[in-house]
């Protein structure tokens, strides 16, 4: 089948027809009445990270990891937050969201094709069947980024994009 929309062939866009229509609804409420519905949101995951930048502070003030939301927890914040407010995409970060593949699945399946996370792509890229995208960090060539992110970051990166990208057939779609 043809893609139209974004990697959204006709059968995605009619299952998905209730999301879209609630986004074209929250798009002319803003024009023509001037409100400001959520369409977007951002969770930050998990406060730990494999890495050392220079220009972050998570590994300064690194906490205990059993500060972190379980999965229930986070099923609730989607529930009460998320989905209440009809949002519509949602990017995951923190300090590296890969730590927390269980999350990520949960807001996946929670909210299937709607999720990006952010990520440093030092830890391999899971294929996760509802996952919208990933977006990865590379700051310029391979000295520069390590210079920035550590000895060797560069190249863990560039192996699990090519890793990734290597994987099955999506006829086009991200995932």
């Amino acid at each position: 089948m043809v893609d139209i929309i974004y990697g959204m062939g006709t059968t995605d866009i009619i299952r998905d027809f209730p999301a879209i229509f609630n986004m074209l609804l929250k798009y002319i409420s803003i024009r023509l009445l001037k409100s400001k519905p959520f369409i977007y949101g951002s969770a930050d995951i998990i406060n730990v990270c494999n890495l050392h930048c220079s220009h972050c502070y998570r590994w300064k003030t690194r906490r205990n990891e059993k500060d972190e939301l379980s999965v229930e927890d986070w099923r609730t914040i989607i529930k009460n937050t998320f989905k209440k407010h009809h949002v519509y995409f949602v990017t995951l970060v923190g300090g590296e969201p890969l730590l927390r593949e269980d999350i990520i699945r949960t807001f996946c399946d929670e909210m299937p094709r709607r999720i990006c996370v952010v990520t440093s792509g030092t830890i391999p890229l899971p294929r996760l069947p509802n996952l919208y995208f990933y977006w990865v960090s590379l700051d310029d060539t391979a000295q520069i980024h390590d210079s920035i992110r550590g000895k060797g970051a560069y190249e863990k990166t560039k192996k699990n994009i090519l890793n990734y990208t290597k994987g099955p057939d999506r006829n086009g779609k991200p995932s």
